[in-house]
């Protein structure tokens, strides 16, 4: 009889990477750069990696929203 061993690791997901974050704004990771060189989006660094908090993505997202007329609209 042999027995899998079950690892459960504790990850949070409340911390997004660039590819994750280019997902989530439907841009190319590029564009996610170069939003870090305008410091228009705070990021974390931890061991190489570039992260975000999911809270000040959605944020960004609120602050960037624009409410003018839809093109074609008169």
């Amino acid at each position: 009889m042999t027995e899998t061993a079950q690892i459960t690791l504790n990850v949070d997901l409340n911390f997004l990477n660039v590819k994750e974050v280019a997902r989530v704004l439907r841009c190319a990771p590029i564009s996610v750069y170069r939003l870090i060189a305008k410091r228009a989006l705070p990021v974390y660094r931890a061991c190489r990696k570039i992260l975000f908090k999911r809270s000040d993505v959605l944020d960004y997202l609120e602050h960037s929203r624009s409410d003018t007329k839809p093109y074609g609209g008169t």
